[in-house]
């Protein structure tokens, strides 16, 4: 048996192989033996108190509680069911019931379960303990049940198992198909249906000219719009260029849209609105600070709204925001609570966070979750949250280096320590983690130290002044090394309508020029001389 110390402070659970098939008990008490003096006796030693067995070893026990154990049998197939993934399930018993529970795996195929605390407890833990294991039972029967229904239509003889490769039958393809259809229709026959298509185009953007839609999507950052769907491609909307136009059936919108002072929608909201509120699948990419987070929260507002089951029926949150980091999920949260809509309730969990917080909040009931996969996963197995009533996704991804061996240089730390030290400053210094995904506002002035691994994250980087239309002054330094990306730089800058340094051409200039020569040598078998530090 595993040692387990600390008494009442040790771990909640212990799953342990027995030595042999005898169970440790707490030691019989004797007839002359002062139970108080005992009490005190088992407490010495042990910084959390206990009981110990005859081979010595510390078992828990509830905190100011000497009631013997509940002990019963648990089939080794249900421990994991009772356990929860890292201990989540069977910690959230102990703290509902007030109880330490402890499961001793045995050679056999049950497992012993000790529940200590007082007996109406005890029993409340066992009950629950009970439920999981029936509501196991009945979920692994319906799989059971449901794999067989999708079971095709053929079999062989097993008389003549020997011989299967003579007597089997010819497998029955669209037997299977027909099988797989009606298994599917069985799988969502009892969800409702769900209304997708919310959107009414306005006169002004159905009387666009093809010749205007692209005239605008060419002065608003060159958008590009493509069906990926095979086969005919669909007509692409046209852009919402005012808010009216997108939002003229719903005066609730509009008038939050108002509160907040916009004066137009962003590029990728201008396209995306009109597709979102369609129902259609939609892939969008665009630099932070695009207005992104809009593009898709406003659709989604009206789509939960105006579905045929009210959100007081449905049981569990109609709309999912995944996000890869838990200040991204943060920072959707915030404009989720920013833009109140027909008292939509919404919920942000993450790692990190406070779990069993998150948990009653969910509890409360909930229209919108934005969560991080892994507690997401975490809270969704464990059943603290259904999302079968789920019909409006939206996957998050942002784009930053995936290496943890990028740390700034002993310079750049002697910047942190010279800041530092000097008290309250409005100064933040930091690697390109910070370049993406992270809304952090009035940001004037950016200087780049070193230059990015390539033209992206400089975009990215230099962004951070340029967010919600604003501008900013950013500062680069270039050294040799970087005259590899003299040239894309340029375009940028042009693209941009800035002012071009002579030493920036000068140095693409010198590049190409480099880049000839040394492709000429190596044409014409001659070394190269000494190696210069370029890279290509």
């Amino acid at each position: 048996m595993s040692k387990q110390e600390g008494g009442a402070n040790a771990s909640s659970w212990v799953v342990a192989s027995r030595r042999n098939s005898a169970v440790s008990r707490a030691p019989e008490r004797r007839p002359t033996e002062d139970p108080n003096r005992r009490g005190q006796e088992a407490g010495r030693g042990s910084r959390g108190g206990g009981w110990r067995n005859p081979s010595g070893l510390q078992q828990p026990v509830a905190a100011g509680l000497r009631e013997p154990p509940l002990c019963f049998g648990l089939n080794n197939v249900w421990i994991g069911a009772v356990i929860g993934r890292g201990g989540s399930k069977i910690k959230d018993i102990q703290i509902t019931t007030n109880t330490k529970i402890q499961i001793i795996k045995g050679h056999s195929e049950e497992a012993e379960v000790r529940i200590f605390g007082n007996k109406v407890m005890q029993a409340k833990a066992k009950t629950v303990i009970d439920n999981l294991v029936k509501k196991q039972e009945n979920y692994n029967s319906k799989l059971r049940t449901d794999i067989i229904a999708f079971q095709p239509s053929v079999g062989r003889d097993v008389k003549t198992d020997s011989n299967v490769t003579e007597n089997q039958p010819l497998i029955d393809w669209d037997q299977i198909r027909e099988d797989a259809l009606k298994w599917g229709k069985k799988k969502w026959e009892d969800l409702p249906p769900i209304k997708k298509n919310l959107y009414v185009e306005s006169e002004a953007t159905s009387s666009m000219s093809q010749v205007q839609v692209d005239i605008w999507r060419k002065e608003n950052y060159n958008i590009m719009c493509d069906d990926l769907k095979e086969g005919e491609k669909r007509r692409i909307p046209n852009p919402t260029c005012k808010f009216e136009d997108a939002f003229q059936c719903y005066p609730e919108v509009m008038e939050n849209i108002k509160k907040a002072g916009f004066q137009k929608p962003t590029p990728i909201q201008s396209q995306s609105w009109p597709i979102v509120l369609q129902g259609v699948d939609l892939i969008g990419v665009a630099q932070t600070g695009t207005g992104k987070t809009l593009s898709y929260l406003m659709p989604g507002f009206i789509h939960l709204d105006s579905q045929p089951v009210i959100r007081g029926k449905r049981s569990g949150p109609g709309m999912l925001v995944l996000t890869p980091t838990r200040e991204l999920a943060l920072q959707v949260e915030a404009e989720c609570s920013k833009y109140s809509y027909k008292v939509l309730k919404s919920v942000c969990i993450y790692g990190g966070g406070d779990r069993n917080g998150q948990i009653q909040d969910l509890k409360k009931g909930v229209d919108i979750i934005i969560a991080t996969p892994g507690r997401l996963n975490d809270l969704q197995m464990n059943n603290f949250v259904n999302l079968r009533n789920v019909t409006y996704l939206c996957n998050m991804a942002i784009c930053c280096p995936s290496t943890c061996t990028d740390l700034l240089e002993r310079a750049n730390d002697c910047i942190c320590w010279y800041f530092g030290s000097s008290g309250k400053v409005r100064i933040l210094i930091a690697t390109d983690l910070a370049s993406r995904g992270l809304d952090v506002l009035d940001i004037t002035h950016v200087y780049n130290y070193d230059f990015p691994r390539n033209i992206e994250e400089y975009v990215h980087r230099v962004g951070r002044t340029g967010r919600a239309g604003r501008t900013g002054i950013s500062i680069t330094l270039l050294t040799r090394n970087d005259w590899r990306v003299a040239g894309e730089l340029i375009n940028i800058l042009e693209r941009a309508r800035q002012s071009i340094p002579e030493d920036l051409v000068a140095m693409a200039k010198r590049y190409e020029v480099n880049k000839l020569k040394k492709e000429m040598e190596k044409k014409l078998g001659k070394p190269q001389g000494k190696p210069q530090k370029f890279y290509y």
